[in-house]
């Protein structure tokens, strides 16, 4: 009597664990060579005006750091906004400063600029201050007049643009008291 049932079913399953395992084999090759050269490169491996993170605290004017991907410029980004809450008709100070990851030396020459952040409607100002220029202590600061009548927790976004072009951006929510 001749059997062929078992060898043909533990062929398929064989296969599959093979294909599988050299799958994650490559997947891992590929990325660990892509850290690799990365760490050795200086050339940015993010594209161009690419959005890294946002800050989702609210109200809070609170450091948050976001780091670039461009190893010969890669900058961490923090903001803040004092006073935390402001009154209607006031004015609030928002500060971004710009260190080298690496060394935590200021980053001098990165142009930053406030806006709303997307989806937060309505927002704080209709018309923003112009950006500025980070200085030797890697500080770029805006006074910021609150318009009458506004009352709730508004966000400002505030972003810097570094060596080829990369953009990043905090975002740091403020409360507007009457």
């Amino acid at each position: 009597m001749n059997r062929r049932g078992a060898p043909g079913l533990l062929t398929p399953v064989l296969s599959g664990l093979v294909l599988a395992a050299f799958a994650l084999t490559g997947l891992m090759t590929g990325v660990l060579t892509h850290g690799l050269i990365a760490s050795l490169s200086d050339v940015p491996t993010a594209t161009p005006s690419a959005v890294v993170a946002t800050a989702t605290t609210r109200p809070s004017s609170t450091v948050t750091r976001v780091p670039t991907s461009a190893p010969s410029q890669s900058f961490s980004l923090a903001a803040t906004a004092s006073p935390r809450t402001a009154r209607a008709g006031g004015t609030l100070s928002v500060v971004a400063v710009a260190t080298a990851d690496r060394s935590g030396a200021p980053m001098p020459g990165l142009v930053c600029a406030l806006g709303a952040p997307a989806g937060n409607p309505p927002p704080l100002l209709a018309d923003w201050p112009a950006p500025q220029t980070t200085d030797a202590r890697g500080q770029a600061s805006w006074m910021i007049a609150v318009p009458h009548g506004l009352k709730g927790t508004y966000g400002i976004k505030v972003s810097a643009t570094g060596a080829h072009g990369i953009t990043y951006y905090v975002v740091v929510w403020v409360a507007i008291k009457s």
